[in-house]
């Protein structure tokens, strides 16, 4: 019966201990391997120039409209040049806030996972369909073709 507390004593340390181990071990390891990203938005300035644009000053309705619009066009791209919709890239971001009416100008960038190039007729749908896809709703946002840019993953500029 002596021995009985110092055993209870014991196991209670050990376990304490295993208690610790776990959780360092799985506490930490899965934050230290999550990557983190972080999106930023340049405004260009008449001047040539560009600015950082904070993203806390646009809308979370238009945050949120921006994504399913991307999603919308990865599917539309995908469809176009047929290549699978995760061999598709799309940000989507606004270029400027027009201040005095909340309303924005986008920009579109495109990354095709193909080393292939399209002809003219296949890259004019693409650009008109993210036209039409972006301006088909009451959002207050404008595109316009120069803002949008489309490559393929060697780089080659397809628009």
């Amino acid at each position: 019966m002596k021995n009985r507390p110092k055993q209870i004593i014991l196991f209670s340390i050990l376990f304490f201990l295993i208690a610790i181990s776990l959780y360092a071990y799985f506490g930490t390891s899965s934050k230290a391997n999550t990557p983190k990203t972080e999106a930023v938005m340049f405004e260009e300035l008449p001047n040539g120039q560009s600015k950082v644009v904070d993203s806390s000053t646009i809308k979370k309705e238009t945050l949120e409209w921006l994504n399913n619009k991307k999603s919308e066009l990865v599917l539309l791209i995908a469809e176009q040049t047929k290549l699978e919709s995760d061999d598709v890239l799309v940000v989507l971001g606004p270029m400027s806030d027009l201040k005095d009416t909340d309303s924005y100008v986008i920009a579109c960038s495109v990354v095709l996972k193909t080393e292939s190039t399209f002809e003219e007729k296949i890259i004019h749908n693409i650009l008109e369909g993210i036209i039409s896809t972006i301006s088909q709703d009451s959002v207050d946002v404008k595109i316009s073709e120069e803002n949008i840019s489309i490559v393929n993953s060697t780089g080659a500029k397809l628009h």
